[in-house]
Parts: C-alpha cells; structure tokens; sequence
C-alpha cells in the first residue's frame, strides 16, 4: 500500500495504449421512425417529390376526391395541360379521367377518346376509367378561386365608396 501515491502520470511518450478522450464521441445518426421520410430523399429525388405534389392538387369534400394533375410534357401539345380525376366513394373502383388544355390539345384527345377508353379496358386494370370530354382550359373555373365580398354596407361592389 505504500505505492498508492506514486503512480506516474500517461502522457504520449509515456502510455503504451491511446488514452480515450474526455467525451465519449458521438454514435453516428441513424434515421428514426418519427423523422419524416421525405427528410431522407437525396436532393435529386426530394425535388421530384416536390414537383409531383407541387401540381397535385387533391380535394376531399362529401364522398368525392378530385386529384389535378399538370402535365409537364415539353414539345408536346399537352405540355400545361391539366388532368382531372374524380372518383365518388359511391363508386371506389372507377375513375372519371378529364383533360383540360388549349384547343389543340383538346382537339386531338376528342379524336382519341375512343381509343383511349379502349386502351384502358385492354390494359385490365382493377379500376374502371370513364374517359369524359376534354374542356378549354379559359373554360374551368379554379377550385381554389376567392372571391371577396365588398366593405360592410356596400351593395353596389365599389368597396363601400360612394360615387360621386
């Protein structure tokens, strides 16, 4: 017991093994489940996911969910153009499918109207799909459109300004 004070001190000349450091290093971070996924998409794949719910417009009011899709298809006539898919919980497994576009685009899914629902029926998915006729995009009304009312006491829409 006469040895208990004597010890020397490790330095790196000294120690024959690498001292820990005063503070234990972190453990790498792994991924946890309340962290939301799309936290862990590379930059490339988080922006596409931006993108497709960026144009995704979903809508659930009384039974009916309208998803709007727009078309990113340069060098395409459908190129902006718009996808409109209503699905009525009275119906779950079909979809009504309708384009909106300008003229030309509207024009050449008319001519292929048939075609298309065909297509659809051959591919044999589990879901029906009632292609509707294609609308003029000046000719739809945003869901998303405000309207305001004029100022307390106007009925006249000049924003409670009397004329003079």
């Amino acid at each position: 017991k006469e040895d208990e004070g004597n010890f020397l001190e490790a330095s790196e000349l000294t120690a024959s093994i690498t001292l820990p450091l005063s503070e234990m290093p972190l453990s790498p971070i792994t991924p946890s489940e309340t962290t939301p996924t799309y936290t862990r998409l590379t930059p490339e794949v988080f922006e596409l996911f931006e993108r497709m719910g960026g144009v995704m417009i979903i809508q659930q009011s009384t039974g009916v969910t309208t998803t709007t899709m727009t078309l990113n298809m340069p060098d395409s006539i459908f190129n902006g153009a718009e996808i409109i898919l209503d699905r009525y919980s009275t119906a779950p497994n079909a979809f009504n499918i309708q384009l909106v576009g300008s003229p030309e685009a509207v024009k050449v899914f008319q001519q292929n109207i048939t075609q298309l629902q065909q297509a659809f029926k051959q591919a044999n998915y589990d879901f029906e799909a009632n292609i509707l006729n294609p609308i003029l995009t000046s000719s739809r009304k945003s869901p998303h459109q405000i309207k305001r009312k004029g100022a307390a006491g106007d009925k006249e829409g000049r924003g409670g300004k009397k004329q003079q």
